[in-house]
């Protein structure tokens, strides 16, 4: 789900001349990142620019997608303190 919302709507959009905007976000508490992998987290929004990481189980916890208004990308080897201004992806 979230590579479909990352990937493939995205190029979709531009395909029909749609013009992309690109988010960022702060997240309330940072999240440590993976030395060599980026990681894609559901997060639920905590008012107009910060998000909290939902805890998930897995990639196919889809329950846990339901409580979450979209996902961030944390940038491999991204330090834990840097939680400002991360790529926000939306749902909607």
């Amino acid at each position: 789900l979230i590579c479909a919302a990352k990937y493939v709507v995205p190029y979709l959009e531009k395909c029909c001349g749609i013009t992309l905007s690109g988010s960022t976000i702060d997240l309330i508490k940072p999240v440590e990142s993976h030395p060599t992998m980026t990681l894609f987290m559901p997060v639920k929004l905590e008012g107009n620019a910060t998000a909290r990481v939902i805890s998930i189980a897995g990639s196919g916890d889809y329950a846990a997608l339901v409580k979450s208004d979209g996902f961030v990308e944390i940038s491999s080897g991204t330090k834990p303190n840097q939680g400002k201004g991360v790529k926000y992806f939306s749902w909607t």
